[in-house]
């Protein structure tokens, strides 16, 4: 219990609801209940990231300047905030959130945002129960599985509706607009999608090499807006989708359907309008193959006299005429189909290279598709196994890549695969236990299950252990902000020395030497917790 009175608990909850940290979800008695929302927790801690990406993005100060707001506050009502300009800036920031909307970086406010999902699936769920009759002739659970069936077509229409609503765009004078009177957020969601895009480039760039990765994020930031998310709304929920053969099925589908409305495909051609023409990302000579490779053939002098054929003219004016077909402009302009010609060819080359490691999928020539459901598995695969090796040593990363190769073994078919002592593999072992990425499974060998006739096998599950993980680096993050606000408990009466006016800007003349030092130890402190926040943060969202 809070022990805070009702009068300020009620007021913080305002203010959470506000901030999409807090749902609430009123039942039929009138009671209201309150849950938690990690997606405005989330908002809140990529922040800063959100608005200098953005700000890249757009190069705009206005758009950084909107989505903080819109950050701090929660959500934004554009005729609030509209009202308060002229005519010709309104227009001007009318533009730059219809670009922002269409982008999908901002989403509609509607009622059911401030309602958690599992209670809207669990109201639909229980009226469909009661809509659907017991009878003699059907079974108890085929009438539960229609009643969940007809729930979940219910459910996705409705939050249909709510990601795709049709009043959000008006038509004033023949020109588009965002209706004024819509509530806007933050879509935690897209900017997944492009965090998503800058780790599997990340990973690219060490298994194949920068300049590939480069051309591999282009090609990602192509299909990022219409990519899927990285957890679907359905997935959230428990008890619609239980079993994970049902719910990778259900991914699949997405991800297949994606592909056919060609919504995660890109061309060659569409790739290379988009990459930048900057020293910075050089084409040539990046790709060897045979027929980059085959050096231009030129005649030695040692070769003997060449004796040319000669043509006929058939007159000086068509000689003349002849000539002008090869003036200067259109010498530079064959070459620069040639040069373009060239990086196409190379570019081609990088995508068939991403198309052997199965990086990416070759629908049709020259059409390229990406499987964001296998890559995700990859990235985490791949940051999962250097974390055992990094923090559990290299025995235990041994063991793993075994264990994963073998589904189960015991102590002595491991022993006998990466070459360990028993003393140091039961340490290694008791390590990977201890941290969740081993599980231990008991076999007995007689019917009465008798211990000392018990051996143990061991196996990797990669469910649990992304699991723990995340609640292990969630754990860390809460540790550094904790750490963070002790240091400034600690030193309230040096900070608040620091916050005169007077002080600011002039802490080394105005403060004494030892709370001069003290304030730069401090500042040290936060720095090195906050860097090491950023650096978790990193981590948890390839497993979130």
């Amino acid at each position: 219990m809070s022990k805070l009175l009702m009068k300020k608990t009620k007021q913080g909850l305002v203010s959470l609801v506000q901030m999409n940290c807090v749902l609430h979800w009123k039942e039929a008695d009138g009671s209201i209940y309150y849950s938690f929302d990690e997606d405005g927790m989330f908002v809140l801690i990529h922040g800063g990231d959100i608005i200098h990406h953005l700000k890249t993005t757009y190069n705009d100060e206005n758009v950084a300047e909107v989505v903080q707001n819109i950050i701090a506050h929660g959500h934004l009502s554009l005729n609030d905030y509209l009202n308060q300009f002229e005519l010709e800036e309104r227009i001007s920031k009318e533009n730059m959130f219809l670009r922002l909307y269409n982008d999908g970086w901002l989403v509609q406010v509607t009622p059911l945002s401030f309602s958690p999902l599992e209670d809207v699936w669990q109201s639909i769920y229980q009226e469909s129960l009661r809509n659907t009759p017991r009878n003699a002739t059907t079974s108890e659970i085929k009438r539960v599985n229609e009643a969940k069936e007809a729930s979940r077509i219910r459910f996705m229409e409705m939050i249909d509706t709510r990601d795709n609503p049709k009043d959000a765009h008006i038509i004033d004078h023949g020109v588009q607009k965002l209706n004024p009177e819509l509530v806007v957020k933050f879509s935690l969601s897209r900017y997944e999608k492009h965090l998503r895009t800058e780790l599997l480039a990340g990973l690219i760039r060490l298994r194949i090499g920068p300049l590939t990765a480069e051309i591999f994020r282009h090609g990602l930031k192509i299909v990022e807006k219409n990519s899927p998310n990285k957890r679907h709304y359905l997935l959230k929920i428990d008890g619609i989708i239980n079993d994970p053969t049902d719910e990778q099925e259900f991914v699949s589908k997405i991800e297949n359907r994606l592909t056919d409305d060609r919504k995660i495909v890109f061309t060659v051609r569409e790739l290379l309008a988009r990459l930048p023409k900057s020293d910075e990302l050089v084409l040539d000579g990046s790709i060897l193959t045979e027929n980059f490779a085959k050096p231009f053939k030129r005649r030695m002098e040692d070769d003997g006299p060449h004796i040319s054929k000669k043509i006929k003219l058939e007159s000086d004016s068509n000689s003349s005429s002849n000539g002008n077909d090869f003036n200067p402009t259109t010498i530079a302009l064959a070459a620069s189909a040639s040069a373009a010609d060239q990086d196409l060819n190379i570019v081609s080359h990088h995508l068939r290279l991403l198309t052997a490691q199965s990086f990416l999928i070759e629908v049709s020539p020259g059409s390229f598709a990406v499987p964001f459901t296998s890559l995700t598995e990859k990235l985490r695969e791949h940051n999962f196994e250097m974390l055992v090796k990094s923090t559990l040593g290299p025995s235990s990363f041994r063991i793993l890549r075994c264990l994963k190769r073998l589904k189960l073994g015991d102590e002595k078919l491991i022993a006998s695969e990466v070459f360990l002592k028993g003393e140091d593999l039961r340490s290694a072992l008791y390590k990977l236990v201890l941290n969740k990425v081993v599980e231990i499974q008991e076999v007995p060998r007689s019917a009465d299950r008798a211990a000392s006739k018990t051996f143990f096998l061991y196996r990797h599950k990669p469910f649990t252990s992304y699991l723990y993980l995340k609640e292990l680096l969630c754990f860390s993050m809460a540790q550094c902000v904790s750490q963070v606000q002790k240091f400034r408990d600690e030193n309230k009466l040096l900070l608040s020395k620091t916050e005169r006016v007077d002080v600011k800007g002039f802490e080394e003349e105005m403060l004494m030497e030892l709370d001069f030092k003290a304030l730069q130890k401090l500042r040290q402190r936060e720095l090195f917790n906050l860097g090491k926040f950023n650096r978790i943060k990193s981590l948890y969202s390839i497993f979130q």
